[in-house]
């Protein structure tokens, strides 16, 4: 068997301009994924090892990059923005600096279930923890000449007060600037919601894929002077993609 097992793509998603946004854009995405003897997994969504593995579980370390937030909505994702506007509105709030975020990860899976949790630390701009906790069904449906894999889950996210103040609250200078009103946000639940992937394998190495995504912000959250003013408290986001997958 093959070592590494690699999976790149592309394809656009439309998602809020920033966490908690009424306004969105369309982005054309690239799919990277680099996983070596189904134990070191590298994406766009971080690094992460598989160090205990086995009775259900994986449990490990992780790590991924927060890219923060620009007041003038010059964010990395703008660099693949094809439609929709950068985010003027945020202007005055001050930006939230980009930081390396160590954390951990486990995962136990049940038959068709899997119930994971990821955590992670900011080294500096935030300074905070941040994390994710879901439970997902995976399932399988066959049709004459062809099938669909496809997965739905519950999940919530969750942070600490750094976190939460720094992308939702207002201090004196940022309400000055800003001309929102003051907030003080404590540690919890910033949203809650469901998801739903699916996957249609042309060949061994050639596939389609889907998903959408549903999120409710927390009323701490969109109790937020920023979410009142230039945000939403039901938050969408969707896309496609076309992967192709080898092995070395």
């Amino acid at each position: 068997d093959a070592d590494w097992n690699f999976l790149i793509g592309g394809g656009v998603s439309y998602v809020p301009a920033f966490n908690g946004s009424r306004d969105y854009q369309l982005l054309v995405m690239p799919v990277i994924m680099i996983e070596y003897r189904n134990k070191l997994f590298l994406s766009m969504e971080g690094l992460r090892y598989n160090l205990i593995d086995g009775s259900g579980w994986r449990i490990g370390p992780a790590i991924k990059y927060d890219f923060g937030r620009n007041e003038k909505g010059d964010e990395l994702l703008n660099y693949f923005r094809i439609y929709g506007n950068k985010q003027p509105v945020l202007k005055g709030i001050g930006a939230v600096d980009r930081t390396i975020m160590p954390g951990g990860f486990a995962e136990y899976r049940f038959k068709s279930f899997a119930w994971n949790i990821n955590t992670y630390k900011a080294i500096n701009g935030h300074k905070s923890f941040t994390g994710k906790t879901g439970l997902r069904y995976n399932g399988f449906i066959p049709f004459p000449g062809f099938h669909i894999i496809w997965s739905a889950d519950i999940h919530t996210v969750f942070a600490g007060p750094g976190y939460n103040n720094a992308y939702y609250g207002i201090d004196e200078i940022q309400s000055e600037r800003s001309g929102l009103e003051c907030y003080n946000t404590g540690g919890g639940f910033i949203s809650y919601g469901a998801g739903l992937f699916l996957m249609h394998p042309f060949t061994e190495s050639i596939s389609i894929s889907a998903f959408g995504v549903y999120d409710r912000l927390s009323e701490e959250i969109r109790n937020s002077p920023i979410i009142r003013e230039y945000g939403c408290e039901n938050q969408y986001m969707g896309g496609i993609m076309i992967n192709y997958r080898f092995r070395y």
